[in-house]
């Protein structure tokens, strides 16, 4: 069961870290609407990639689980403080879900 959640996760970063990194301007407008810079779709994405990465291996779980959950916590609390909460459940869920992936046997 743990498996499956952590290759979900893992998928779901790579997939995130590709739209960050192949951005369309849209894409791009959400980061300056919460008053982001234009170019950190750049390092969102490499944090995603990153994270999915460590995620897939065992012995880096930990580290991959505690990187992501700083991403989405970032994401959560950056969308709860520009008044989007409906945008930041997700976020949320995702962080939870690294939680249990961290703390799983």
């Amino acid at each position: 069961m743990v498996s499956l959640l952590v290759y979900t996760l893992a998928a779901f970063f790579v997939v995130i870290a590709v739209m960050n990194f192949a951005s369309s301007a849209s894409f791009r407008g959400r980061y300056a609407l919460v008053g982001l810079p234009i170019w950190m779709h750049w390092i969102t994405g490499a944090l995603e990639l990153v994270t999915a990465a460590l995620l897939v291996f065992p012995p880096t779980r930990f580290a991959g689980a505690a990187l992501g959950f700083g991403v989405m916590m970032s994401a959560t609390f950056t969308l709860i403080q520009h008044r989007m909460p409906l945008n930041a459940a997700f976020p949320a869920f995702i962080s939870i879900a690294l939680v249990l992936v961290a703390f799983a046997r």
